[in-house]
């Protein structure tokens, strides 16, 4: 009896050892497809414990007292991100609440237009000088050419 046993038990290690060795040839095809990767959430779920157990029935495993199994035990309801939560409820910034700065000094529509039209005005005088914009407003930075010119003597490094 005990020979029958073994042999049974032979030939179904056998029958495992050829499942793995086929998934191992077809992980290697897989891997070689060269399609991008799918992640584990966006595609449907490959392993399941009842295809486990149907499987390993057929490779005539007894899977009738499995109830302890890690692989039965589901994963613990998840606590709802605290964090997020109250920053959503949180009131809105200062700054957000402002006024942009164009718009913080002007009373009303009618006084909007009039600033308008002098900030118009302000510009057409600066076209007509031949500025480039408000940025040609610059002070050129003048530098006296007695202070400037000429190479320094010995003992006269103190002023350029």
């Amino acid at each position: 009896m005990d020979t029958e046993m073994d042999k049974e038990f032979a030939s179904l290690a056998k029958k495992i050892q050829e499942k793995r060795i086929i998934n191992a040839i077809n992980r290697k095809v897989d891997k070689r497809k060269g399609s991008r990767e799918i992640s584990r959430v966006s595609r449907k779920r490959e392993r399941s414990v009842s295809r486990l157990k149907k499987e390993f029935t057929d490779l005539g495993v007894d899977m009738s007292d499995v109830q302890g199994c890690h692989f039965t035990q589901t994963r613990s309801t998840s606590r709802p991100p605290l964090k997020r939560l109250r920053a959503e409820s949180e009131t809105r910034s200062r700054s957000s609440s402002r006024p942009p700065r164009d718009q913080s000094g002007v009373r009303d529509a009618e006084m909007a237009k009039k600033m308008k039209k002098i900030g118009d005005k302000a510009r057409a005088q600066i076209t007509k000088k031949g500025k480039v914009g408000e940025s040609d407003r610059r002070i050129i930075v003048s530098k006296p050419k007695h202070l400037f010119s000429g190479k320094r003597g010995l003992g006269k490094t103190s002023r350029r």
